[in-house]
């Protein structure tokens, strides 16, 4: 909602925007650890704990960070309107009892697939060097 809010306020701001680059960002109250966010979306679909081998999450290179500077673009269009608890209670509810019911009894083949999924650990059960220092401090 707050993306789209930001498209539609855009609409009305375009001299302020034109021929500027800005990131999109909810600010700082829409984050939070990658690993937490798991944690609490693997208990909202019925897969349980977050209980993936160490290493399975990089220390640093990776696509989950922030935007320091995305209440540049806010302080023109005014969206982030949005929190993480809205966000989580939304996704709640599209989860139904029988979709919950089966992710937990099929937990553990889902878990381990995501697993494979996971390249620094695949770097760090190689021992890819190059790879490790890429992914871990």
């Amino acid at each position: 909602a707050d993306t789209a809010r930001a498209f539609v306020h855009g609409i009305e701001k375009l001299p302020q925007l034109s021929k500027r680059i800005f990131n999109l960002g909810g600010g700082e109250k829409n984050r939070l650890l990658y690993d937490e966010f798991l944690s609490r979306s693997f208990k909202m679909y019925g897969l349980g704990a977050l209980n993936f081998p160490e290493n399975s999450f990089a220390d640093q290179n990776f696509h989950c960070g922030f935007y320091k500077d995305a209440h540049l673009l806010n302080d023109i269009l005014d969206f982030q309107k949005d929190d993480l608890e809205s966000y989580f209670e939304l996704e709640k509810s599209k989860i139904s009892p029988f979709q919950k019911f089966f992710t937990s009894i099929l937990k553990v083949p889902i878990k381990k697939y995501l697993q494979t999924k996971s390249e620094p650990l695949q770097a760090f059960q190689s021992k890819d060097e190059e790879k490790m220092k890429h992914y871990f401090k």
